[in-house]
């Protein structure tokens, strides 16, 4: 009867243990994928940044606001 008490005692802590350290890593690999998606898309924003101020600023010094509106709009 101890046996089985002991038995049944350890296999519950081992679960315990399992499913606490799971979520653990199920926690942090969501961090990790979070962090990883905000920084792709910052690049890719940088990168949109950076080609529309290419395309804008000779537009500008030419004050060709027309078009500057009309690539705005798209």
């Amino acid at each position: 009867m101890i046996k089985h008490e002991f038995t049944l005692r350890l296999i519950i802590s081992l679960v315990l243990v399992v499913s606490t350290v799971a979520r653990f890593s199920a926690y942090f690999q969501a961090r990790q994928e979070k962090e990883r998606q905000r920084k792709g898309l910052e690049h890719r924003s940088r990168l949109l940044a950076s080609g529309l101020q290419e395309t804008i600023e000779p537009l500008i010094e030419k004050r060709a606001i027309s078009k500057v509106q009309r690539l705005a709009e798209k």
